[in-house]
Formats: C-alpha cells, structure tokens, sequence
C-alpha cells in the first residue's frame, strides 16, 4: 500500500513538472525565449497545475498502469486538457494579479500539455 501512495504522488509530482514544462515552453515561444511579464508567468504557474492536477484526478489519469495505454486514455487525456483549459481560462480572468495573459499562450500550452503527457505515456 505504501509503495503504491509512493507511485501515485510521483506521477503526480511528474505530471505537474510536464504541465509547469508545457507552460514556460509555451511563454518562451510566445515572446521570442525571453521572460518578459514574470509576475503574470508566476502567478500562472501556481494556478496551472493545480486545475490540471484536479482535472486529471476527476478523469482518472493519476494512475499508474501507462504500459496499457490506448485510445481511451488518449481521448480521457483530451478531454481533460481541454476541461482544464476553459477552467484556467476562467480562472487567469478572475484573478487581478493575471491580467493581461496572452492568449496565445493558453493555445500553445493547451497543445503542449497534450503532447507531451500523451507522449509520455506511449514512451513508457
């Protein structure tokens, strides 16, 4: 039991450095690799794989069986990157501390996040 709360929290832990991953990679492309606008950035990262996190737990991608991997988790991986996409949308306008978030960086993380945790799991 214990070396199986060890597993979860490490594909959590790894799941979530993708997503932070996805999200620099994404603001990097966007301006040109440089760092401008980092409180907003930041503020991102803290917000960002937590609605991830909660969107993965809700369509059952925290597990840990990825030899098994198949059109069904591929279309779970879809639906929750876009699920958790509208939600940090809503929320990247709801707090002040994020406005003036680009745009092109919700599409581009959104494609990255996808991806790569797809690509992850047909790696394994």
């Amino acid at each position: 039991m214990l070396l199986l709360q060890r597993r979860i929290w490490f594909i959590t832990i790894f799941q979530a450095f993708v997503v932070l991953c996805s999200l620099v990679l994404a603001w990097l492309l966007r301006f040109d690799f440089s760092l401008p606008y980092r409180r907003v950035l930041l503020a991102a990262a803290l917000v960002l794989p937590l609605v991830r996190l909660t969107v993965f737990a809700k369509f059952n991608l925290l597990h840990g069986w990825w030899q098994y991997t198949g059109v069904t988790d591929a279309r779970d991986i879809t639906k929750a990157i876009l699920s958790g996409s509208a939600l940090f949308w809503v929320a990247m306008r709801i707090l002040p501390a994020t406005s003036g978030f680009p745009r092109s960086v919700f599409i581009l993380e959104m494609i990255l996040s996808g991806v790569l945790l797809s690509g992850v799991r047909l790696l394994s």
